[in-house]
């Protein structure tokens, strides 16, 4: 729908393109920050492509993405791990490397240790295994984010021992999923571990032995009288498939950084050029699934269009909020 609207409006969308690299005006200091050109590449035909950006252009560009050199396994195959250091971001330190104050890229997708995630989606023609999860649980689909798998039915949030985690949203969780489908999401926060179940590492599993891993770790915290376990023949019956996914860079958005790291939106000495998504700095912003992604957009928008800033959704300032602040250092001595 928002492409439609887009078109509908006038915007020209091209797809299947990669840029590869900046134009800049050259100055005297060589500190103000002009796009004049972009060099892609034509994804399907793999030609070379060039784009003369006017003075009167701007250029949004999203620094960075969790997903960026993310790679597909299936059922009988894991995921290949990627080692590009990722489209989007190898594009900014291009950038960054021309003017100091864009920030430090590697500080985001130089260290996989910190970033990596290994996650898979199932999905299954019958809910068996969704009523198992909710028998085990106790938890409706959709009722809680995330169930942690581990040794204990309740596991904190950061104790060492957490295997697997899984996301159980209300079903159908897609517009044209079947009504009779389940689909769930799963991830491996520390995906060199090896399964208790399955003895490889979590990285090098498939789709089917990430499936064996789950039915495993819901049994040891199966309340019975019936533990899951007796019923993993039909659970497997039951699979459409099973998709491992390998993420380099899934949580890269929270490695340790220093204020600089990350560029402004609309960077200083900047007459064309903004940055956007969860890689850029913004003051009281949250990343992650927060709204600090789409602000960031909304700023560059009323900057070039010429929009006052103060026309923004005010950002609430708990930090400021007295009660706030109350609850929060009580629940940091519980």
């Amino acid at each position: 729908p928002l492409i439609e609207y887009l078109k509908e409006q006038g915007c020209k969308i091209i797809l299947n393109r990669r840029v590869t690299d900046w134009e800049f005006k050259d100055t005297p200091m060589q500190d103000e920050i002009t796009v004049t050109g972009l060099k892609m590449t034509n994804t399907l035909t793999q030609e070379e492509e060039h784009v003369t950006v006017d003075e009167d252009t701007a250029v949004i560009f999203t620094n960075g993405s969790i997903t960026d050199s993310a790679t597909l396994g299936d059922y009988e195959t894991p995921a290949v791990e990627n080692m590009d250091y990722g489209a989007a971001s190898s594009l900014w330190k291009k950038a960054s490397e021309r003017f100091y104050n864009l920030g430090n890229p590697d500080k985001f997708f130089a260290d996989r240790d910190a970033s990596e995630w290994v996650s898979f989606t199932l999905t299954t023609k019958n809910h068996l295994l969704l009523n198992e999860i909710t028998r085990i649980t106790t938890q409706e689909p959709g009722n809680a984010l995330n169930s942690f798998i581990s040794t204990t039915p309740i596991t904190p949030l950061g104790q060492k021992d957490v295997n697997m985690s899984i996301v159980v949203h209300h079903q159908p969780h897609f517009t044209s999923q079947k009504p009779n489908e389940t689909v769930i999401w799963g991830y491996f926060l520390y995906p060199r571990r090896r399964g208790e179940f399955v003895d490889k590492q979590y990285i090098k599993m498939n789709g089917k032995e990430m499936l064996e891993e789950l039915i495993g770790q819901l049994s040891k915290v199966d309340p019975g009288p019936v533990n899951i376990r007796e019923k993993e023949t039909e659970i497997f019956d039951s699979v459409i498939n099973n998709i491992p996914v390998y993420m380099p860079y899934a949580s890269a958005l929270f490695n340790n950084r220093a204020k600089s790291d990350r560029p402004k939106v609309i960077p200083k000495h900047s007459t064309n050029l903004a940055f956007t998504g969860e890689f850029v700095e913004q003051p009281y912003q949250m990343i992650f699934t927060e709204q600090s992604a789409v602000r960031s957009g909304e700023i560059a928008a009323f900057h070039f269009a010429g929009i006052p800033m103060s026309r923004l959704v005010k950002t609430p300032r708990y930090d400021k909020d007295i009660p706030t602040l109350a609850r929060a250092a009580k629940k940091m001595f519980e």
